[in-house]
């Protein structure tokens, strides 16, 4: 099991000296872990913190918002920014391998990565965007003792204020 915390400061250690204009919000409310590998798991955590860099660089006022909780018996991931979005004909391909838009240092392997990694892991990733952000929800399998009885119960009492987008 990969505790979520760790993975996540390890990911968010040195983007906020390389991003100053970035103001980043982490929310952890437990202890949550799940399955998987801790080294990919931050790959796939940096990959999507790097995307979220990258389109605020033009932004005075970016935001970035990551946020663990506990979803029924699953532990869901949210990262958020208030970038410019990813452009709505574009959005299908996003995950396809060696897809690119633009980037000049773009290889077009990085939401490949992540979505087949997560996948592997038995986990879903989503995303959402519009012209005022993108927000991208990725659900992984946690361990059986991690597991609460009643996952609703957890959720109530740990109400995460997200970015609006």
């Amino acid at each position: 099991p990969v505790n979520l915390a760790k993975v996540i400061r390890l990911a968010t250690e040195d983007k906020e000296l390389l991003y100053p204009n970035i103001n980043f919000s982490i929310s952890i409310k437990h202890n949550i872990e799940a399955l998987c590998s801790e080294v990919e798991l931050e790959r796939v955590i940096t990959n999507l913190l790097r995307n979220s860099c990258e389109a605020l660089e033009s932004t005075k006022y970016g935001k970035i918002c990551i946020e663990v909780e506990r979803k029924n018996s699953l532990s869901l991931i949210k990262i958020s920014d208030n970038g410019p979005g990813i452009r709505r004909e574009i959005q299908k391909e996003v995950f396809n391998k060696d897809f690119t838009d633009g980037k000049s240092n773009g290889t077009g392997r990085g939401l490949f990565y992540v979505k087949r990694k997560v996948i592997e892991w038995g986990g879903t990733i989503e995303f959402n965007s519009s012209n005022k952000g993108t927000r991208f929800e990725i659900l992984l399998q946690t361990p059986v003792n991690d597991k609460i009885e009643n996952g609703n119960q957890d959720e109530k009492k740990n109400i995460v204020t997200n970015l609006s987008i």
